[in-house]
């Protein structure tokens, strides 16, 4: 599975109209996480802890560890865009 993993999904009325209720109620307890993303993760954790009775310190502990990265420094420097008509 890739890290970041990007998907669609297709919601029915309903399943929109719950989402938008959530994220007003956030906006008006000015809490963040408002959106579809924010909203349906902290669903994905409250689901694996509450209904799989997984915590997510046992999810993130199945990961592997992360290794940095070291990247060289480019040598590539963007010019300015010129501003002159020819």
């Amino acid at each position: 599975m890739p890290d970041d993993l990007r998907t669609s999904i297709l919601l029915n009325p309903a399943q929109k109209m719950a989402i938008h209720v959530i994220a007003e109620n956030r906006k008006a307890r000015k809490e963040k996480g408002t959106t579809l993303s924010a909203i349906l993760v902290d669903a994905l954790w409250y689901f694996l802890e509450h209904v799989e009775g997984k915590k997510r310190e046992q999810i993130e502990a199945l990961l592997p560890p992360v290794v940095p990265e070291d990247k060289p420094a480019t040598k590539v420097t963007q010019m300015p865009t010129s501003t002159k008509k020819h």
